[in-house]
């Protein structure tokens, strides 16, 4: 695999390339787009929701602050499901005096998160990725202590839900995706009523109702000694441990990492003891609304309904449910990368359906009633489990996609070859033409050699002769070029930019060179402004603007194709395409950091740095405008800006003034709002406009004061944090005064009137209910 932009060469799976920083497009035929089910995950994808909330010694940076607002996507539940290698730790870097006069170090990028650093370094210290490109394997965890040199961080990813699940997963962590939204959006509260977390080795519940009523023992086998280091953070998220009805509570139970990670789910009835629903799980498990079991167990698809379980297929990789929980789609993986894809409902009533062999599912809407599809490089759709509709061919890459709408962007490559000769600007050709073969007779001339009887004459060639040869020498070295420039064929491919809506596809542009910003459309953005729909910010190439190689500066033919490229590269044009028509950017010099949507205005926040900027160095904040009526307009909404952090209900929170220990001063819509607050630990609260982060965080930069912003007010919730979850304004659970080595802290619960402590000794929480 080569970088488009530089060619340099690349591994597999790499984000950014290494040498020139460049995003890295890979292929997309492994990604799912869920539609109906995507209230949660567009917390997540544009105001990132305050939940999974873990502070690294070293918060996420610039680099993935673009990936959290890149779509993430509803991934589906997998064998290889809950794996998740032990995150590489950094070590404390200890501080210095800096040292003027020093060279400076050599620079390379992060392939996973495309930050500047130090080409010696072994880890990132932005994500953590390990430069060599291996991953350390999982540790057991010892009773008291996690293994030596060993210190889990347990703060936010990127502190915020989907740019976590994005970055995280590149890294090769595992990351919990919450497919299990897909079956939500109902209208019910996701603020529980009851907070399920681990102790020592088992689950516990505590109501929320009643603050003084007793933690409830579900089981003291949640994992051993062994198994307890990841399983304690492999788990929080995405296994849903109360029904609807709340009748029933789900326990997992012996959770092994001795191979394929599994786990054995009872459920919980009222006050009687667990029953076994089923042992050796893989994966994540789905409840329906009728409390039925869906989940998978050696490779094979099971459905129980409590009291029996039945097989619906075998040797799969992944399943879906849809948002009413009636049916199930899965793949089954060929040899080739591609996949056969099946459908049936989950009672069994009618047969199974094949929607489709050698493809791969790269979107679908919550109830399966509609299916992208894409096979070799055509894309095609499905409805209501069909016959497939091919939209279109020759695709490369799919871009912005809006399944409900069924818009997306996507390009395709054309190889062409042209004549070398024209783009060469014959500078030479005038000269050339007055430029006549020099006769030797006409430099010739008779003179008398010696003196008296001796002497004698003798012809001599003027100088000027082998002067005026040469040049013409030259000249036809330059003839024979042009001979050969007139005959030589350079490889010129070029990409083709297109926006398929409303059944038709519409060339956008044919000199596409890189996308810049576009987010995947969730029905959260439709209720925020039903006119948003999908986007696209890019680069392409401006012909007019490219300058031609001059005769007089190359050698031969071959150096037109690298001169060639060098003026492309130079000849940009930044482009946005909305509402069916393109428009061109002014960034005046700029360079483009991270962007953020705001679907209630329309808008795309962009913080602009200058080219030769460093990756934290601060920046202007624009907005750009998405309105038909004025496509492409920026407005400077303030500068000095070191961070963009979160877009919420049409307002836009940035920080200022950052200073070497990541920690600013916050700002919403140019005023300011809170000091001291830590880089990305920013997140929306759902279910309101109001805000959460960590300010004054400690030396260690591994806890801090959590805080909530309701307009201009700022609430303290509490001190010590090291990790929460806000599943409403009036419901936050926070862990606080953390031990990593004992992995072990205090619970306590925010209800809107009072944080207060909820048990002692707690090594984590459940998010999912």
């Amino acid at each position: 695999m080569k970088c488009k932009n530089c060619m340099a060469e690349l591994e597999e799976g790499t984000l950014f390339c290494p040498e020139c920083g460049a995003r890295v497009d890979n292929d997309s035929d492994k990604t799912v787009v869920l539609q109906e089910d995507l209230d949660a995950v567009e917390e997540a994808a544009n105001e990132q929701p305050a939940g999974g909330h873990k502070i690294y010694e070293d918060p996420v940076r610039q680099g993935q602050a673009d990936q959290a607002q890149q779509p993430v996507y509803e991934q589906p539940v997998s064998r290889e499901e809950p794996v998740r290698q032990e995150e590489p730790v950094q070590e404390p870097v200890q501080e210095s005096a800096p040292v003027g006069g020093g060279e400076e170090p050599e620079l390379c990028f992060c392939p996973n998160c495309g930050n500047k650093i130090e080409s010696s370094s072994v880890f990132c210290e932005f994500c953590g990725y390990r430069m060599d490109g291996t991953q350390e394997e999982p540790q057991s965890y010892a009773e008291e202590e996690a293994p030596a040199g060993k210190k889990k961080s347990r703060l936010p990813l990127i502190i915020g839900g989907v740019a976590a699940v994005a970055v995280v997963a590149a890294a090769g962590i595992f990351a919990l995706p919450k497919v299990m939204d897909m079956m939500g959006g109902k209208g019910k509260s996701d603020i529980p009523t009851e907070l399920m977390y681990i102790k020592d080795k088992g689950i516990y519940g505590v109501s929320l109702k009643n603050s003084k009523k007793k933690p409830v023992e579900y089981t003291d086998n949640f994992a051993d000694s062994d198994a307890l280091y990841n399983a304690v953070d492999d788990f929080d998220t995405g296994f849903k441990l109360i029904s609807d009805d709340g009748k029933y509570h789900f326990i997992i139970e012996d959770v092994d990492y001795s191979g394929t990670p599994t786990y054995t789910l009872s459920y919980v009835k009222g006050k009687k003891d667990p029953v076994k629903i089923d042992s050796g799980i893989e994966g994540y498990y789905r409840v329906t609304e009728d409390n039925k079991i869906v989940y998978m167990k050696n490779d094979n698809l099971y459905v129980s309904d409590l009291k029996d379980k039945t097989k619906l297929a075998s040797d799969i990789d992944y399943f879906y449910l849809d948002k009413a929980g009636k049916n199930v789609m899965w793949e089954v993986s060929n040899s080739d990368g591609t996949d056969d894809i099946y459908y049936q409902d989950l009672a069994q009533k009618k047969d199974k359906i094949k929607i489709d062999s050698d493809s791969s599912v790269i979107g679908m809407s919550g109830d399966l009633s509609k299916i992208m599809l894409r096979k070799e490089d055509s894309i095609y759709l499905v409805k209501n489990q069909g016959d497939k509709e091919k939209l279109v061919g020759d695709v490369d890459e799919i871009m912005a996609l809006d399944i409900e709408k069924g818009t997306f962007f996507y390009t395709a490559s054309v190889d062409s070859k042209v004549k070398a000769m024209d783009f060469v600007d014959d500078d030479m050709a005038a000269a050339d033409a007055q430029l006549k073969e020099p006769v030797r007779s006409d430099y010739e001339r008779t003179e008398t050699v010696g003196s008296g009887y001796f002497t004698y004459e003798r012809t001599v060639v003027d100088d000027k002769y082998y002067e005026d040869m040469s040049k013409y020498q030259e000249k036809q070295e330059r003839d024979r070029l042009r001979e050969q420039l007139k005959e030589e064929e350079i490889a010129s491919p070029y990409t083709e930019l297109y926006y398929y809506a409303n059944g038709e596809k519409t060339l956008v542009t044919s000199e596409f060179m890189n996308s810049i910003s576009y987010f995947y459309i969730t029905q959260a953005d439709r209720e925020a402004n039903k006119d948003f729909g999908s986007y696209l910010m890019y680069t392409k190439t401006n012909s007019e603007e490219m300058k031609k190689v001059k005769l007089s500066e190359i050698n031969y033919a071959s150096d037109v194709s690298y001169m060639l490229s060098e003026s492309r590269d130079k000849s940009v044009t930044y482009c946005v395409y909305a509402a069916g028509k393109e428009a061109e950017i002014d960034l005046d010099g700029k360079s483009v950091g991270n962007t953020m949507k705001d679907a209630k205005n329309n808008l795309v926040y962009l913080l602009l740095r200058d080219e030769d900027a460093d990756y934290d160095d601060s920046g202007d904040l624009y907005s750009l405008s998405l309105n038909a009526s004025d496509l492409g307009k920026m407005e400077e909404r303030d500068s000095d800006v070191d961070n963009l952090e979160l877009v919420s209900k049409g307002n836009v929170y940035y920080l200022k003034d950052t200073n070497d220990k990541n920690v600013g001063d916050l700002y919403c819509n140019g005023d300011s709002v809170l000091s001291d607050v830590s880089v990305y630990s920013v997140q929306s609260v759902p279910g309101s406009s109001s805000v959460i982060c960590i300010s004054d965080p400690n030396r260690d930069k591994d806890r801090g004061t959590l805080t909530m912003i309701k307009g201009k007010k700022a609430e303290k919730l509490s001190d010590d944090v090291n990790d929460y979850y806000a599943f409403g304004e009036n419901s936050v659970a926070m862990l606080t005064e953390y031990n990593y080595d004992r992995m072990k802290g205090d619970l306590r619960y925010y209800n809107g009137k009072e944080t207060y402590m909820v048990d002692t000794d707690v090594r984590n929480f459940f998010r999912t209910y």
